[in-house]
């Protein structure tokens, strides 16, 4: 049955120990520390998703996704559109990718990232006020308010 259903029912295992409504991330997560012994493991989610690479190794991550810049398929726009509205850097491959990347690099050096650490302390701060503000009403999403603060680094870092 494995070799149709490919690692679905796997999969199911590690999602069904989690609460209905948390992301299928954290079951990969959980999967993947505990039935593989490498950083980087092939998923086969078929039919419902194409096959894809699992990387949960900050530098096997770093050379997927910017040393090496491997090809990204249609899926990973489609996901991220709803967050940035279209193509982004997560999505793009090949030479629309080292355009766009080489015009952000100046922005995410080490010199330019400590000008704007206090901005960041400043976004951070202002998110701490009203999450305590917020731990008041008892449980709390900390979707909007997590969202609105990377938003407010993201903008002042970016404007």
């Amino acid at each position: 049955m494995a070799w149709f259903t490919g690692h679905l029912h796997i999969l199911q295992k590690y999602v069904d120990r989690l609460p209905s409504d948390a992301n299928v991330n954290l079951a990969m997560a959980d999967l993947a520390s505990e039935q593989s012994d490498t950083e980087i493991f092939l998923v086969d989610l078929w039919p419902v998703y194409p096959p894809l690479y699992m990387v949960y190794d900050p530098d096997a991550a770093v050379q997927v996704s910017t040393k090496y810049n491997l090809p990204k398929t249609s899926m990973h726009l489609q996901f991220m559109k709803p967050i940035t509205g279209g193509p982004n850097l997560i999505s793009m491959s090949d030479q629309e990718w080292k355009i766009w990347r080489s015009l952000f690099n100046p922005g995410f050096a080490t010199a330019a990232m400590m000008d704007n650490v206090p901005n960041i302390v400043k976004s951070v701060q202002t998110f701490q006020e009203k999450l305590k503000e917020k731990t008041q009403q008892g449980i709390i999403c900390l979707d909007d308010l997590t969202t609105r603060m990377t938003m407010d680094v993201i903008m002042k870092l970016t404007l």
